[in-house]
């Protein structure tokens, strides 16, 4: 695997192969198979994966978002989608939270919808994985609701 990375700097990144200036966001995009989402939200990143960055993709290219859902202009994600002019994307996090109920993205086939948990595992962002995991042992065998759930239908 070829790891390329869009930053505002141009240090060197652990595990990175290649370090691009955010300018070149959209040639970046155009030659990627996998585009990750991974920065921080602030004005200047508004929309970061812009209509312009997704019309670059190749038909074969997903989006992965574990960041912010702002960081990605979410009308164009779902054009490309629904067009297939993307292979697909998995979502941890949506630009409205929770994703109301109807929206499109619960529909696509092309969609993998995860309960903004990308981050649970890392000390001081929430609740680890092993304890989602042990409480709903919990709530399950107690009869309860269990939270977190991930399903394919439209809630």
């Amino acid at each position: 695997m070829q790891v390329t990375a869009v930053t505002r700097s141009a240090n060197p990144v652990p595990h990175v192969d290649r370090i691009r200036p955010r300018e070149e966001l959209v040639a970046a995009c155009a030659e990627a198979d996998i585009v990750l989402m991974a920065a921080l939200y602030g004005d200047d990143t508004d929309k970061l994966l812009s209509h312009e960055a997704i019309a670059a993709m190749k038909p074969t290219a997903y989006v992965i978002n574990i960041a912010r859902g702002a960081l990605i202009d979410e009308d164009a994600l779902v054009e490309a989608l629904a067009a297939k002019r993307i292979a697909g994307a998995g979502l941890d996090v949506t630009a409205t939270e929770p994703l109301p109920a109807g929206h499109r993205l619960w529909s696509m086939a092309n969609v993998l919808l995860t309960p903004h948990i990308a981050g649970a595992g890392s000390d001081g962002t929430g609740e680890s994985i092993a304890s989602v995991v042990t409480g709903n042992l919990r709530r399950w065998i107690a009869g309860e609701k269990l939270v977190k759930v991930v399903t394919d239908k439209t809630p």
